[in-house]
């Protein structure tokens, strides 16, 4: 199960053992499957972070007010964008973890999203 340091096997990022988390580099088709998932869960996040930016919502207002003081007007996209670039390069090394993790935060993005638009 495990490898030498020194295989040439390696994932390429210094790991010696294949665990649980990262997947195994002759699967293909399962770093595509992991790039197109992380693909279309980005999609979702950057259309539930419009929607919640173009609500009236006075908490989404608060918050705009205080992202745009710190990051510019445009500093929730920019912060959507570095999450999906982490979750990609995750996806690209096989590390399942990674994914799963963006999965978590989308919904949670969800369910703000949802509750902030369902009670106003």
């Amino acid at each position: 199960m495990c490898q030498a340091p020194g295989d040439s096997k390696q994932l390429g990022i210094g790991l010696a053992c294949n665990t649980l988390l990262t997947t195994s580099p002759k699967s293909p088709m399962l770093f595509a499957m992991l790039l197109f998932i992380t693909f279309i869960l980005g999609v979702a996040n950057f259309a539930m972070q419009k929607a919640m930016m173009e609500s009236d919502h006075p908490l989404v207002s608060e918050a705009r007010r205080a992202m745009r003081r710190y990051l510019g007007a445009y500093g929730s996209y920019i912060l959507e964008f570095v999450f999906l670039i982490a979750a990609f390069f995750f996806a690209s090394i096989g590390m399942l973890s990674g994914v799963i993790g963006y999965i978590i935060y989308t919904l949670a993005n969800g369910a703000g999203a949802w509750v902030l638009r369902s009670r106003k």
